[in-house]
């Protein structure tokens, strides 16, 4: 990907009216085991915006995002209200794909500890997105369904997986040859015992 990037924190990325729609084929809320939530999902929207920790959206290829998923200690959400069984990393996929169909990138960051560990759930969901298992993708995302076994595996190869330690590396390596409020992040990685001493 080349071109100049917009970077947005905390971004929210709103379902496209495909993604809306199947999520209302999707979702049998009739079957929901807890009763207020059913009888409140006639007056709800049954999901809303995903909020992405940050984005990159590239100017000069304005088809092209690279969301982050930022994590430290906690782990990802594992339903929504209304879908007891859609996690954080499938919403994400799905909205993306939806908006960027041919230019979607997905980053999940952690602490490197995670990375060797199946103490968070999304370790179970990284290996099985990012190893190619297109039955894992199929039935996770809203959009599997319609997605081929090639674009599956194209967007399984689109999934990375970086440890806040990496990244401190790779960001400072560039101080002082970008305008980047280096002393802001270098308190922000002290603070999480995450800059090197």
């Amino acid at each position: 990907m080349e071109g100049r990037a917009t970077l947005l924190l905390e971004n929210p990325l709103a379902p496209t009216p495909d993604i809306k729609s199947k999520i209302k084929n999707c979702i049998k809320i009739n079957a929901h085991p807890i009763k207020y939530i059913r009888d409140k999902s006639s007056k709800s929207q049954l999901e809303g915006h995903t909020m992405a920790d940050a984005t990159l959206v590239f100017k000069d290829s304005p088809n092209k995002m690279v969301c982050f998923e930022c994590k430290f200690t906690s782990d990802i959400s594992c339903e929504t209200k209304y879908h007891y069984a859609r996690n954080q990393i499938a919403r994400n996929l799905d909205v993306g794909m939806s908006l960027y169909p041919d230019g979607f990138y997905f980053i999940l960051v952690t602490p490197a500890v995670f990375k060797n560990s199946n103490s968070r759930f999304y370790c179970y969901k990284m290996r099985e997105y990012q190893g190619g298992n297109i039955d894992a993708l199929r039935q996770d995302l809203l959009l599997g369904s319609e997605m081929t076994d090639k674009d599956l595996l194209k967007l399984s190869r689109r999934i990375g997986w970086i440890s806040w330690e990496d990244l401190v590396s790779a960001i400072f390596q560039y101080e002082g040859q970008v305008d980047i409020p280096f002393d802001k992040l270098r308190q922000f990685y002290k603070e999480r015992n995450l800059y090197p001493a």
